[in-house]
């Protein structure tokens, strides 16, 4: 009799053949890590005054429903979907007509075999419009008092904060290289899947969605295994966005463009495994730290 495959394996390689052959262009971490980074957040604010006022925002919904719903808008924008999904429909009832792609990341660039960042570059490369000022902006929306009139607003803001807060510790988010948007313009072999259906992998969507999927396929495993790493992040001094941003910069030139060809180039790199090892300790502590600091900004928010 043949042996049965867990469902649960089935599931995972079913999750994996989909991230393949649809590597999304910049979502940020996949819909896993961000509904991760806000179960993390809701994990450490169990039992305080923050967390009923959070729920009280979010009515009948969960905070990790809401963590993806900017880049619906923002793909709703595009015209790359129909529609919101039935969680971030409730949140963004009215279309957005202002334009919200630049408040994902902040792309300062990346100088041959400079590792570092600061501050300046940071913001001449946000110029008024990045992750950085619209978390300042919807944390403000946040602090004022809820009323009537103002709840739904409070609750988009609280969507706002927790999926930009989660971009921002993505390394690609964080930095571009001679122009190609956090990675975007770099195509790349990764475990071959460069092969898939003739569909090419880029580098940005490697550490939004693939590297992620390989430690965990689930937001809930993931929120549990990264325990380690949530512990180390919440022994670190008090932070702030800019500090966020200079530290996934470095991460971005020191491991996520290593050994990867500048745009345009004739070979293309080829990663697997040392690749994956290299980068998966990043990705393990980023996606904490954004729990963790999202827990700390809601807090400051929120009381």
């Amino acid at each position: 009799m043949p042996k049965r495959i867990p469902t649960h394996k089935i599931l995972s390689v079913m999750l994996l053949c989909l991230l393949v052959s649809n590597p999304l262009d910049a979502w940020g971490w996949s819909a896993e890590a961000h509904r991760a980074i806000a179960l993390i957040a809701m994990n450490r604010l169990q039992g305080t005054h923050t967390a009923t006022r959070v729920q009280a925002l979010l009515g009948k919904l969960t905070l990790d429903q809401i963590a993806t719903c900017p880049d619906e808008v923002r793909e709703l924008q595009a015209k790359e979907i129909k529609q919101l999904d039935t969680f971030c429909a409730q949140v963004f009832p009215k279309p957005m007509t202002i334009n919200t792609e630049p408040w994902h990341f902040v792309n300062t660039p990346v100088q041959n075999g400079v590792l570092t960042t600061d501050s300046a570059a940071v913001t001449a490369a946000c110029a008024g419009n990045c992750a950085i000022t619209q978390i300042a902006k919807f944390e403000k929306v946040l602090q004022a008092p809820t009323t009537a009139r103002n709840k739904q607003a409070q609750l988009q803001a609280l969507s706002f904060v927790v999926h930009f807060i989660g971009d921002i510790h993505q390394p690609l988010h964080a930095a571009e290289r001679d122009g190609d948007l956090g990675g975007n313009k770099e195509i790349v072999s990764f475990f071959g899947t460069d092969q898939n259906a003739g569909q090419p992998i880029k580098l940005h969507a490697i550490w939004d969605n693939q590297i992620v999927f390989r430690i965990d396929p689930t937001d809930t495993a993931l929120a549990t295994d990264l325990q380690p790493e949530i512990d180390q992040a919440a022994q670190e001094p008090p932070s702030q966005p800019m500090d966020w941003a200079i530290q996934s910069f470095g991460y971005a030139a020191g491991v996520a463009y290593v050994g990867i060809a500048p745009p345009g180039s004739a070979d293309s790199a080829t990663l697997g495994q040392p690749y994956q090892d290299a980068a998966a300790p990043v990705v393990r502590i980023q996606i904490a730290r954004a729990g963790v600091r999202l827990a700390a900004a809601l807090e400051s928010c929120l009381p």
